[in-house]
């Protein structure tokens, strides 16, 4: 379940950036791909190109997403009762930081970008 929202996210990624001549559709698809990988950052992507560097943040992501769910199984059963409603909590938790966390690593990118040039 922990995959879900990710590749969603992806397939609205590669749905936008496919042919992408305008602004907005670039911006709002590398939101979602960065939704889907939060990873990109790590390993220097978009700026950076290669194969195996996309590998590597598919396969990082991957293991993120199911690290992620994991964890908000293990939060949720804590409950006495729990279920979908109190893992989607946690999970969602979880989420949103890593997200945040991926955002700043673009925005510390971009502002050593600006400082280098």
């Amino acid at each position: 379940m922990s995959l879900v929202v990710p590749a969603i996210a992806g397939f609205v990624a590669g749905a936008l950036l496919y042919g992408s001549e305008t602004t907005w559709r670039g911006i709002i698809g590398f939101l979602a791909a960065l939704i889907a990988l939060p990873t990109l950052p790590i390993f220097g992507l978009p700026l950076a190109d290669g194969a195996m560097r996309w590998l590597l943040t598919a396969a990082s992501s991957f293991g993120l997403w199911l690290l992620l769910g994991h964890i908000a199984a293990r939060r949720a059963a804590r409950k006495m009762a729990a279920s979908w409603p109190e893992w989607r909590q946690q999970w969602w938790r979880l989420a949103i930081g890593v997200w945040l966390g991926s955002l700043l690593g673009m925005a510390v990118a971009g502002g050593y970008l600006l400082l280098v040039n």
